[in-house]
């Protein structure tokens, strides 16, 4: 890509690219730390089902059992950085629209920001404890195939709060043409008046970029207390005349991960365009 100096009429005002603020961001959960390790192990106690007491004998409430765990290790893989460099000679050039800290706002927003976001979804799709399998999403089974996650995470014994439904937007489209979401709560006008998105079975509902959900994967429902994103290094720095350079030197570093937590993976369910299995 060339860097285009100012020998035309130049505009000071820069065009800039759509992008989107974080569409997880704030909605996992903090129950544990990776401060200072670059894995953790979470025991989870295992509990026994109970059996018939005996009224005679020495083992009257059954033979005693060691209580045993399981341990899940979770481990910081991802360590992403990027480093700019705004020339203060091609700056004075173009009429200084290179300031540093927009150009850094602008590799966040638009680099790093949906990067976090895909690897994330990808990564709590792959260590989800549920699917539903339908081929295909139309307006006349939108409902039914959401509602069948509620189902999932009720017989899991927990429910739709802090739970949200990542859709793609293509299949969030037909949500907007289904009578009964238009007709649940008044919510489906809602949404086409003023944008707001609603419940559906008390899920929430968050539309996506269809490419920011893995291949055949229609909507995902994901309970915040079931996925973490924890960040071990998340740094941006601007170096005015760093050694070398006449100019604005930019460093990126994201250090980050992206868990499912075993003991509550029931909280995480995708449905898929195909059955897995086969």
């Amino acid at each position: 890509m060339a860097i285009n100096l100012a020998t035309e009429t130049f505009q000071k005002k820069t065009a800039e690219k759509f992008y989107l603020e974080s569409v997880i961001g704030g909605r996992t959960s903090k129950d544990y730390s990776w401060d200072g390790s670059k894995s953790i192990k979470i025991s989870t106690i295992m509990t026994y089902a109970p059996n018939d007491y005996t009224r005679s004998g020495l083992n009257r409430y059954g033979t005693p059992k060691d209580v045993e765990d399981t341990n899940q290790i979770l481990e910081i893989t991802q360590d992403k950085s990027v480093s700019l460099v705004v020339d203060k000679g091609d700056n004075k050039q173009q009429m200084m629209i290179k300031n540093a800290g927009k150009v850094l706002g602008l590799e966040i927003r638009e680099q790093f920001v949906p990067m976090v976001d895909k690897y994330a979804l990808s990564k709590w799709n792959a260590g989800r404890g549920g699917y539903t399998v339908q081929p295909s999403i139309s307006k006349d089974n939108i409902i039914v195939e959401i509602g069948k996650h509620v189902v999932i995470l009720g017989n899991a014994k927990t429910n739709a709060s802090d739970a949200i439904c990542y859709i793609g937007w293509t299949n969030y489209a037909h949500l907007l043409n289904c009578v009964e979401f238009l007709n649940l709560e008044k919510l489906g006008t809602k949404a086409l008046a003023d944008g707001a998105v609603g419940k559906v079975n008390g899920l929430d509902i968050k539309p996506v970029p269809d490419g920011y959900l893995p291949t055949g994967v229609h909507f995902m429902t994901v309970k915040k207390s079931s996925v973490y994103l924890p960040f071990q290094i998340k740094e941006t720095k601007i170096h005015e005349d760093a050694p070398g350079i006449s100019g604005a030197l930019m460093e990126v570093r994201y250090m980050y991960d992206a868990f499912v937590l075993e003991a509550k993976k029931e909280g995480v369910i995708s449905c898929l365009a195909a059955d897995p299995t086969i």
